[in-house]
Parts: structure tokens; C-alpha cells; sequence
């Protein structure tokens, strides 16, 4: 997807937090696919805030979930979300208000990107109705609680 992006001339800076066992796979399609200058793979981060209050989006593009503490914690830093709609995030991401919400494909991933770098105003609404965004923690207790007396 993002020799995709790229080959149609998109600027991006792509960075890739964390660890897994996809690593060594992951650093050679960026090799392969020539990716070097625009993804950037930061490995583990004890602190990743300083990073993601840096960048315009926080993408979660995962085969499955359940309800992703790191979606919250980008609301919480104002970063607007890019996420496959599976698990629980439907809850987390409101669609068109404080991210966007993909099909898990390969076409609706290259397309849901593509609006946000073709569109920055979209990006500038999605940052602006983050404004007020309030982690509400004890609604979510409560919803918990719900599902487990129930």
C-alpha cells in the first residue's frame, strides 16, 4: 500500500513503533519495495508519546483487536486515528469525527490513506474535533461492569 502511495508521488513519513515477529519480514519489504527514505521502523519505546504527538495521524491497521489501549491514548495526545474496523474499535473511532474507520483489505486501506494525504483539511477537521476529546474513563468502567452483572 505504501509502494502504492508512494509510486503515485504521495509524501509521507511512515513510522512503525514497537516489536514483533514480523520485524526482519517488515525491514525487507521496506528494502525491497524501496521504502527506506519514507518508513521508519523505532523499535521498542518505553516512551512513544514524544513521537506520536509528532506526527499527523496514529494508524492501527490490524487483522484483529479487542478495545486497543494505544487508540485511546492517540485521542487523548489530539492524534486522529486510521483504523481497520475490527474488535472493539468501532467503539473507540467515531467514522468521519475522530478518525476513519477501513475495511481490513488491502483496497479500502490504499483508499481511506489516500483521502487523508490527498485531503489535509481532513486531517485539520479530525485534529479540530479532537479538541474537546475527553477520555471518559468511568462511562467505560460502567459499560464493563454492565456487560459482566448482566
Amino acid at each position: 500500500i505504501l509502494l502504492r502511495l508512494k509510486s503515485e508521488n504521495h509524501s509521507f513519513l511512515w513510522y512503525i513503533v514497537g516489536e514483533g515477529d514480523l520485524k526482519s519480514e517488515i525491514l525487507q519489504k521496506i528494502n525491497e519495495y524501496q521504502l527506506s527514505d519514507c518508513v521508519f521502523m523505532l523499535g521498542f519505546q518505553s516512551n512513544p508519546y514524544p513521537f506520536m504527538v509528532q506526527c499527523d495521524l496514529f494508524a492501527l491497521l490490524s487483522n484483529y483487536e479487542g478495545l486497543p489501549v494505544t487508540i485511546d491514548e492517540a485521542l487523548v495526545l489530539g492524534l486522529p486515528v486510521i483504523a481497520t474496523n475490527v474488535g472493539g474499535i468501532s467503539e473507540q473511532v467515531k467514522d468521519g469525527e475522530t478518525g476513519l474507520l477501513l475495511e481490513n483489505d488491502e483496497e479500502s486501506i490504499y483508499c481511506g490513506l489516500k483521502q487523508v494525504f490527498d485531503n489535509p483539511l481532513c486531517v485539520k477537521q479530525l485534529k479540530k474535533n479532537l479538541l474537546d476529546y475527553q477520555f471518559d474513563n468511568k462511562n467505560i468502567i460502567n459499560q464493563i461492569r454492565e456487560v459482566f452483572i448482566s
